[in-house]
């Protein structure tokens, strides 16, 4: 009797272990699609949860002299003259980003910068002594704050 294998033998080796990692790349990718979808969802809830964060820091600055909402913009007057305005801009791809101006009276200069790229829509609702600021993402999560605003930081 001879040792070793058949062709036979061998060729159905070679399919089981063809089977096996053909179900196994298969696994692999879609691990990896659902980390990638992961990630990017973990990412954009991130960025919007800082920045409401940083909204709401310069909404309770405390050289705040009042605070404006008009339309879907936000415009805080300091009490050295200064303006910032909190608004949402349209990039060129079509999406939005929301980007803060800051008007210096001192050098008359205006800087521009951005708070959050890549989202689908900013909201900005006034209710008597309260803001609701909204961000909605690309994905359709929602993340919104309440802010409390005094009477005397209101602009009439």
């Amino acid at each position: 009797m001879k040792k070793g294998f058949t062709l036979i033998e061998l060729i159905i080796a070679m399919g089981v272990i063809a089977i096996m990692l053909t179900l196994q790349v298969n696994m692999l990718s879609r691990q990896a699609s659902k980390y990638k979808n992961f990630i990017k969802s973990d990412r954009e809830e991130s960025y919007c949860r800082e920045a409401l964060r940083f909204i709401e820091g310069e909404i309770y600055d405390l050289n705040n002299k009042s605070i404006r909402v008009t339309g879907d913009t936000l415009v805080i007057k300091k009490a050295n003259g200064d303006e910032n305005t909190i608004r949402e801009m349209r990039k060129f791809n079509g999406r939005l980003k929301i980007v803060i101006t800051y008007n210096k009276v001192k050098n008359s200069s205006r800087v521009t910068d951005t708070i959050v790229e890549d989202i689908g829509d900013f909201q900005v609702k006034e209710k008597e002594n309260l803001m609701f600021i909204s961000i909605n993402t690309l994905g359709g999560k929602e993340y919104e704050r309440c802010f409390g605003i005094g009477k005397d930081k209101r602009a009439l």
